[in-house]
């Protein structure tokens, strides 16, 4: 089957909705994913296109609406499109720490009740970390670019290769929860983003009074998308049509700022401890960030700011570039489910 048409207008404030209208208005903008030392280039045209063919693969496998999908992966193409892919078949994506323990993980898992999971694993000790777990998933999907080290999980993109034509989105209300995260330290207190919220806070977010995200900039995501809000950050990118560039997984400050001058970052959102390790790495170099690539917004997630540390942000790029976010306050959740929804 072939995918809907694009919309005319956010009315339904959904998540495929808002990817179609991406890969129509803007659909030349590049996605930047850095794979270690390589780079993968991509559009929002090709996000929509090989997120409409993983959602084929996914109904294929056994997602259904209502489904609680995990993720355990770093901020790269694979993820965004898995994101897409998951809420447009009416199901969650859970995202979970890749940095938590195998005990924590399946903790997670259980206290969402995920039936699938969706993995990114960089070594073969990593990968037999994730697929003990298998016996808490319906299915596994590996989803590096290399052939996982066994058959005990699917691979992503053979999956992609068997499902060229993708499939229809399925038909969902705007209330239906897009996405659950937990805060770093408390995988199982799980909170809930819905289409409707999600949409919503990337409005905002994009608005002219807020950071005014348009075609014209590039948006460096650093904060990890495990974190509760985040993926309204992405979503922004794609309603305001800017360049996104992601930093993959083990990433160094100095490829951080290679990324940020080869990549002309105008826009970043980076957790504080990465700020300090950036202005670290300048400093130890005596580089001055403002002769080298035009950021107009350098903003600190998740945590309020040291006064200390917004003093150096504020001396290295200025008053009016520095400023802080963090997910809205009203998103609901409490230990072990989303709010108003059942796990199991």
């Amino acid at each position: 089957m072939g995918v809907l048409p694009a919309a005319t207008s956010y009315r339904s404030l959904l998540m495929p909705q808002l990817l179609e209208q991406a890969s129509v208005r803007f659909a030349s903008a590049q996605i930047v994913s850095a794979d270690g030392d390589a780079v993968h280039w991509s559009t929002f045209r090709d996000l929509h296109h090989r997120a409409a063919r993983l959602a084929g693969a996914l109904t294929a496998i056994g997602v259904r609406p209502g489904d609680r999908v995990a993720s355990i992966a770093w901020n790269d193409h694979r993820h965004i499109e898995l994101y897409f892919a998951v809420t447009g078949l009416g199901a969650a994506l859970h995202a979970i720490d890749p940095h938590l323990d195998t005990a924590a993980i399946r903790a997670a898992m259980l206290a969402a009740g995920d039936r699938f999971v969706c993995f990114d694993a960089r070594d073969n000790a990593q990968y037999e970390r994730i697929v003990a777990l298998r016996q808490q998933a319906v299915g596994m999907i590996a989803m590096t670019g290399a052939q996982p080290a066994s058959r005990r999980a699917l691979d992503y993109e053979r999956l992609l290769a068997e499902h060229e034509h993708g499939c229809r989105w399925a038909a969902i209300d705007e209330n239906t929860v897009a996405s659950l995260a937990a805060p770093r330290g408390e995988p199982q207190r799980l909170f809930s983003a819905t289409h409707r919220t999600t949409a919503l806070q990337a409005v905002a977010i994009r608005d002219d009074d807020v950071i005014a995200l348009d075609e014209r900039d590039t948006v460096l995501l650093v904060v990890p998308l495990f974190l509760p809000g985040t993926w309204s950050l992405a979503c922004a990118t794609a309603i305001g049509g800017a360049n996104l560039v992601l930093p993959g997984a083990s990433m160094s400050t100095s490829q951080l700022f290679e990324l940020l001058c080869d990549e002309h970052v105008t826009v970043a959102f980076a957790p504080s401890n990465v700020w300090a390790a950036l202005l670290d790495f300048m400093d130890a170099a005596q580089l001055e960030p403002t002769h080298l690539f035009p950021l107009r917004r350098a903003i600190a997630c998740g945590e309020t700011l040291h006064p200390s540390m917004r003093t150096r942000l504020v001396h290295a790029f200025g008053p009016d570039v520095v400023s802080t976010w963090s997910p809205p306050p009203d998103e609901g959740g409490f230990p072990g489910s989303a709010p108003g929804d059942d796990p199991t």
